[in-house]
């Protein structure tokens, strides 16, 4: 903690208990000794560039990251999932040794399911689909197939059960599905590798490890791609 008011301002410390309002504090001064007594109204938590964190209070409760930068009472965390950049109170957090995976699920959807955005103004004959990549608790962030990411409730979408037999033609008329490994040869994603974790139509939601946006996620057209290796997948498939 940080003493935020009085002779000892921008004193730190750690707690060493709490009796009602009132706090005990072991000095973190090799001039002062003893421990000290504070108002619980006179402290503030305080925190350090990469301390790792978990968020106790607000709209962002249960994720945890890595402190990246203090600006005041604000402290900016990138996550631990999805590496995303989260700004908090300071009083909203604690330090923990835990790693949060985010939310399992939300309603029946779950992480990395492919979904139909039924309220996305297409019609169904040409629908809008995309992959959950983010669990919040009354909300889905979902990675669309224009590698847009949107924030949808669960009532916007309807789960897509039929891609894990779903496959395509990459360019080099190669049959591709689900779990085979491609390289992106065109486009902006071009030179980057993947595997297939969905097969929709055109296009392919691809999932590489070193992908740190989107929880690893990015989609491409299938003919944007090169098979690399066997396909786990025939013709005879399609």
């Amino acid at each position: 903690v940080r003493v935020k008011e009085g002779d000892l301002r921008d004193l730190l410390g750690d707690v060493d208990a709490i009796n009602g309002d009132t706090v005990i504090v072991r000095p973190r001064h090799e001039m002062i000794k003893q421990k000290l007594e504070f108002k619980l109204s006179e402290l503030e938590k305080y925190f350090e560039q990469g301390d790792h964190v978990k968020v106790v209070g607000g709209r962002r409760a249960g994720i945890t990251g890595m402190v990246t930068a203090v600006e005041g009472e604000v402290i900016v965390l990138l996550t631990d999932v999805g590496k995303e950049e989260a700004r908090v109170f300071s009083a909203d957090l604690q330090d923990t040794n835990e790693v949060s995976t985010g939310l399992d699920v939300v309603g029946v959807y779950k992480l990395y399911d492919l979904v139909l955005l039924e309220s996305a103004g297409v019609s169904m004959t040409m629908p809008s689909v995309g992959v959950v990549v983010k669990l919040e608790k009354d909300r889905l962030q979902v990675l669309d197939n224009n590698n847009k990411l949107k924030a949808m409730r669960p009532s916007d979408v309807q789960l897509q059960k039929k891609s894990a037999t779903a496959v395509a033609l990459d360019a080099e008329q190669q049959t591709i599905g689900q779990g085979d490994a491609v390289r992106v040869t065109e486009g902006p994603m071009k030179g980057k590798n993947g595997t297939v974790r969905h097969v929709f139509r055109a296009f392919l939601f691809l999932y590489s490890p070193s992908r740190m946006e989107n929880s690893g996620m990015f989609c491409v057209r299938s003919r944007q791609c090169t098979l690399m290796g066997q396909s786990k997948h025939t013709e005879n498939g399609a």
